[in-house]
């Protein structure tokens, strides 16, 4: 029980040292505790130790332990996209491995959400050996409609029970094979439960199609509020790019003022000589509007008199 406090806190909401919560699993694990190899393996995955932490967690397994180890070797092997040649067999491998222990996860504690995470990774399985495939010569032999067709089967068991993430990544599914319409209304599944990459996409496509500014926009706040950093950059472009067709002096501060909250500096490398374009322009236009009010304060006094 020391052991397990020490993943959060104390019985007095102290937080415990993972080393010394560390120290009770390994006792508890010599005594042949599953669950303290099995916590000890998560301690591990929180570390960024993935082989240490998939080697515990197979082994809590092979114990009997198989919830929640299946989930969270679900989780263990998932990898990051490819970004070099050389990873994509071995990432293909890993995301395969992955489905795989979410699909035993979902079919051992009947959660459907899991069902939706075992096809989001034989979803990257099919589009990462697509891409290997045809733009680097990898994967030859490769049944590429027996992937696409894994992915959606399972992807289907959630989005059946109406799982607004399955939602999401059956639309990005449809998406890259040219299906927008049917890609816009998966995503929009996805929205309504707030999923932010739902909303991007949604911005995206809005933004692609030359829609209203104000949907566009309101689309990536949805997503950046939501969590999903890279939308803030589409914020920012889009507002920005608004703003410099806006008229209005009250719809600019306004809007500037939100432009200065997003900024970064990262926003500021790229998009800097615009912003203090845009500020220019705003001054300008604040300084002819007190002068004109300026002007008829002076009118309206001199009919007084």
């Amino acid at each position: 029980m020391l052991g397990r406090s020490g993943t959060t806190e104390g019985q007095l909401g102290v937080p415990v040292d993972k080393a010394m919560a560390d120290s009770y699993y390994l006792k508890a694990e010599a005594l042949g505790s599953l669950r303290a190899t099995h916590n000890l393996g998560m301690h591990d995955f929180e570390r960024g130790k993935r082989e240490a932490a998939i080697e515990r967690l197979e082994k809590a397994l092979q114990g009997g332990l198989r919830m929640p180890t299946l989930l969270n070797l679900g989780r263990a092997y998932a990898p990051d996209a490819p970004t070099r040649i050389s990873e994509f067999e071995s990432n293909v491998a890993l995301a395969t491995k992955a489905g795989d222990y979410y699909a035993q996860a979902f079919e051992a504690s009947g959660e459907f959400e899991l069902a939706g995470d075992a096809g989001r990774q034989y979803l990257a399985v099919y589009d990462w050996t697509l891409v290997g495939r045809y733009n680097y010569d990898l994967f030859e032999g490769a049944d590429l409609p027996a992937l696409r067709q894994r992915a959606k089967d399972w992807l289907s068991k959630a989005m059946e029970k109406g799982s607004a993430r399955a939602w999401t990544n059956y639309g990005v599914m449809l998406l890259q094979e040219g299906k927008k319409d049917e890609a816009r209304a998966a995503f929009e599944r996805g929205a309504k439960a707030d999923i932010n990459v739902a909303h991007q996409h949604l911005g995206q496509m809005a933004e692609a199609a030359n829609e209203p500014a104000e949907k566009v926009i309101a689309h990536y706040e949805r997503a950046l509020a939501k969590g999903h950093a890279p939308a803030r950059r589409d914020v920012f472009r889009n507002l920005l790019q608004s703003l410099n067709r806006e008229p209005r002096l009250d719809a600019l501060e306004r809007g500037i003022q939100r432009l200065q909250e997003l900024r970064t500096e990262a926003i500021d490398r790229e998009f800097g000589e615009d912003i203090e374009d845009l500020l220019h322009r705003y001054k300008r236009q604040k300084s002819e509007a007190d002068k004109k009010q300026r002007a008829s304060g002076k009118t309206k006094a001199v009919k007084k008199a």
